[in-house]
């Protein structure tokens, strides 16, 4: 379950390879493609503003752009071996290809030539609303466009499990750990948020409309149902809670709505089933 770039549109995977692209404005299927995606990364993006997705393998093929609605093969880089994330740039034309025992290759989406690479770096985060980006390293950092670093950012466990960015605001959720909200400006805590016992928040997202952080939080020690959260973005004061199907979700829309592995989209603030996406609304 991977947000485009924009994220109007969805990408849906399955265990490997597959993959379909849903426009979520328009509730339709858009595109329905094999890749050489494989489990065990986040190793799918989808950039909106280029119309292409790019998936990843850990040991064969290496790295390869698709057209989203024909599957035809755009480029390939097969020396890029044992990637494990990939993230795209705010504007949709880079992909951070996170490598393991390799420096984090930059790759032009359109071409995928390399533009640059970072070493040490697991991943990297763009903000949308700002000229400022994480880095993912063993000391993570928030850097300005330039690579200049603005401030450390501490780490609380050994894995970051998503980030999202505010207007002047970072959220982080950490694996078996705390959210925190951070100032992209001074680097300093704003609010945290406590899970409850034996769980953590999965998925992370900033919806602008009424200034909210939603959050997908997992029982990861007993097991059980997921719960969609609505946080305050100034404060953290915690907002509404709802029990949501699914083994996997994703936040669109500009934090607006989840998509659920079951196919249904719902409200974030409410968890109410907006649609279902039918594989009938193929264009």
């Amino acid at each position: 379950m991977i947000p485009s770039s924009s994220t109007r549109r969805v990408l849906l995977g399955a265990f490997e390879h597959g993959l379909e692209v849903w426009d979520l404005g328009a509730r339709r299927l858009v595109g329905s493609l094999s890749t050489i995606f494989d489990f065990g990364g986040s190793r799918v993006a989808l950039s909106d503003e280029l119309d292409i997705v790019v998936a990843g393998a850990y040991q064969r093929r290496g790295l390869v752009g698709y057209s989203p609605e024909l599957g035809v093969v755009q480029w390939e880089r097969k020396d890029l071996k044992k990637i494990q994330k990939l993230s795209l740039s705010a504007d949709g034309t880079r992909v951070f290809c996170g490598r393991e025992g390799f420096p984090c290759e930059v790759v032009d989406v359109e071409s995928g030539e390399t533009l640059g690479r970072l070493k040490g770096t697991r991943t990297v985060v763009e903000s949308p609303w700002e000229p400022v980006r994480l880095s993912d390293r063993w000391k993570p950092v928030i850097e300005d466009q330039l690579g200049k670093t603005l401030f450390l950012v501490p780490r609380l466990s050994f894995a970051f499990l998503d980030v999202a960015f505010a207007p002047g605001k970072l959220f982080i959720s950490e694996s078996g750990g705390l959210v925190r909200c951070l100032s992209t400006e001074s680097g300093k805590e704003l609010w945290r948020y406590l899970p409850n016992s034996g769980a953590h928040v999965l998925r992370l997202a900033y919806c602008s409309d009424d200034d909210s952080v939603g959050g997908v939080e997992w029982p990861y020690e007993q097991g059980g149902p997921r719960t969609l959260l609505s946080l305050s973005a100034s404060n953290g004061a915690y907002r509404a809670v709802h029990e949501i199907a699914g083994t996997d979700q994703a936040f669109c829309d500009r934090g607006r709505c989840v998509v659920t592995s079951t196919r249904e989209v719902l409200a974030s603030t409410s968890a109410a089933v907006l649609y279902k996406l039918e594989s009938d609304r193929a264009g």
